[in-house]
């Protein structure tokens, strides 16, 4: 097992939304949401082509849709994602059969890194509604000086921080 130390991980930018999405829901209800969530994003292609894996191609939003999962539930590094397809019944769904590995995960991220900030805010939005700490127009409208303008800046603001956390963590692992 990779031993990156991922301590650091585990508080979250914005106070509006715990580290993990565990400690509000069953990875059930976190599937959907983040299935929906990936849904609503534009710009997804049906294939991404990995040069490390120039035999296989794998379908972008089953890629996404493993990213923004396992960032919104505090699994940041690419070897630890692929090495929980052996043991998290949830990823192993989330991957349809499919078996990326952590280049694979760690190239995509690099080439949809604005596709997984979009994908992570429309879920912690959905998240938020879903535990009535705000309501569903509120949550999806921006005036740049009111409440509901910061508490979107503060969801983008997490999303990057999070996916920094993954750039950070794999960098860690490369060094080694």
């Amino acid at each position: 097992m990779l031993n990156i130390d991922n301590n650091s991980s585990k508080t979250a930018v914005s106070p509006l939304l715990p580290s993990s999405l565990e400690q509000w829901f069953d990875s059930n209800t976190i599937t959907r949401l983040t299935l929906d969530a990936v849904s609503s994003v534009r710009g997804c292609t049906n294939n991404f082509h990995s040069p490390e894996q120039s035999y296989c191609r794998l379908n972008d939003k089953m890629l996404l849709t493993l990213l923004v999962y396992s960032y919104a539930t505090g699994l940041y590094a690419s070897q630890e994602i692929e090495e929980a397809l052996n043991s998290n019944a949830t990823i192993k769904y989330l991957c349809a059969r499919e078996r990326p590995d952590w280049l694979v995960l760690r190239n995509f991220r690099r080439a949809n890194r604005p596709l997984i900030c979009m994908a992570l805010v429309e879920l912690f939005q959905a998240s938020l509604e879903k535990r009535g700490l705000c309501s569903e127009s509120a949550s999806r409208s921006w005036n740049g000086d009111d409440d509901n303008g910061r508490r979107l800046t503060e969801l983008v603001m997490e999303a990057d921080h999070r996916v920094l956390r993954a750039v950070h963590l794999d960098s860690m692992a490369m060094d080694d």
